[in-house]
């Protein structure tokens, strides 16, 4: 079974870059979805040493529902481009978590560094959108 999109979108996904070729770092768009989708099924593939046989129908439909159900929220994704390939992803997926007994963590539940000062610069990841 090819992973879907794969006849579309795998040109899109090569390795034929050369030491010219300028790589830049963008934010995944709503656009960008099915890059997203063949990319993470491509990773899981490639570092499981897995086939695109391999995956089951079920599990190709239930990831599609999953990134189009929370990309942009909880999902976010990160594409490497040159003027011509995506050459690399990156995803970010953002959960919340109680706390376990290991962490400590202030009244709030949230995690200790944040309540000592910690604060992430809102906007920090976007610079590269």
């Amino acid at each position: 079974m090819a992973l879907p999109g794969d006849e579309t979108i795998l040109a899109a996904m090569t390795d034929s870059r050369t030491a010219s070729d300028a790589v830049t770092i963008r934010r995944a768009t709503d656009d960008d979805t099915e890059l997203v989708i063949v990319g993470r099924l491509r990773f899981l593939c490639d570092v499981r040493g897995l086939t695109p046989d391999g995956l089951s129908d079920e599990f190709l439909t239930a990831n599609r529902r999953f990134i189009e159900r929370t990309h942009g929220r909880s999902f976010h994704s990160w594409l490497a481009t040159t003027d011509r390939d995506v050459v690399g992803i990156v995803t970010l997926v953002i959960f919340d978590a109680p706390p376990r007994p290991e962490e400590r963590r202030d009244a709030d539940g949230r995690p200790l560094y944040e309540s000592l000062g910690f604060v992430d610069e809102p906007g920090w990841m976007n610079r590269y959108a």
